[in-house]
């Protein structure tokens, strides 16, 4: 396991967290892990949301749900390109 593309991104209140990681797997699959955290301001994180997502190639991976996040189109930016 790979992981290809990982961020994270906090609002401007500072009270949600949001996750997005790409991982190229052993067989050229891929996995999308999407999360949402509720930070408090003792600086707690709770899971709020999970998403994960397998990928059976590449283009299947930019043409999936997620890249129409904020994040997600960070992703195919930066690795549409190769």
């Amino acid at each position: 396991m790979l992981v290809i593309f990982e961020n994270t991104n906090i609002n401007s209140k500072g009270n949600k967290k949001f996750t997005l990681s790409v991982t190229q797997l052993a067989d050229d699959s891929y996995s999308v892990t999407q999360r949402t955290y509720n930070v408090f301001r003792d600086g707690r994180e709770i899971l709020q949301y999970e998403k994960n997502t397998a990928f059976g190639s590449f283009a299947e991976l930019l043409m999936g749900d997620f890249t129409r996040s904020r994040q997600g189109k960070l992703f195919v930016e930066q690795f549409a390109k190769k």
